[in-house]
């Protein structure tokens, strides 16, 4: 892995980290949707984990190249802060899902993912009550998209 894939697990470790307290200090009720939209594309991705590690990655990759699309767009369109959920929805995902593709391929530290991972995690533990994380999981809430 090296000195970069070091450098680079830190570097998901500091956003997965600055991400999650930035969002904490939205409102509740703005943080819900953004926090079901990155309960909604985790578990797609732990979806295909079952379909074996190939399609894993593709799931993955595809889950991080829509998030990186989704946020360049709402740059596009004018979000600039934390606050606008359609920036801040597809950051998160692009985060994780950067970090768990790394991971798969090696480059980063499973350590680092799993650091990052549990960031996400308090991050929903703190925003979704018990109920409302099970209904978004078995109902597959629909992803938040930006206009």
């Amino acid at each position: 892995m090296g000195l970069i894939g070091w450098m680079a697990g830190r570097y998901y470790v500091k956003e997965a980290e600055r991400m999650r307290t930035a969002v904490c200090s939205i409102p509740i009720a703005m943080r819900k949707p953004v926090v079901l939209h990155l309960v909604s594309r985790m578990r797609q991705t732990t979806d295909s984990e079952a379909l074996g590690p190939s399609v894993l990655n593709l799931t993955v990759r595809r889950v991080f190249s829509e998030a990186t699309r989704e946020r360049q767009m709402a740059v596009a369109h004018g979000a600039s802060t934390i606050t606008d959920t359609a920036w801040c929805a597809p950051a998160l995902v692009e985060t994780w899902a950067g970090a768990r593709l790394g991971a798969i391929q090696r480059r980063i530290s499973r350590k680092a993912f799993d650091r990052v991972d549990a960031a996400m995690f308090d991050l929903i533990m703190q925003t979704l009550s018990p109920q409302e994380l099970a209904h978004a999981i078995a109902e597959n809430e629909r992803p938040l998209r930006c206009s």
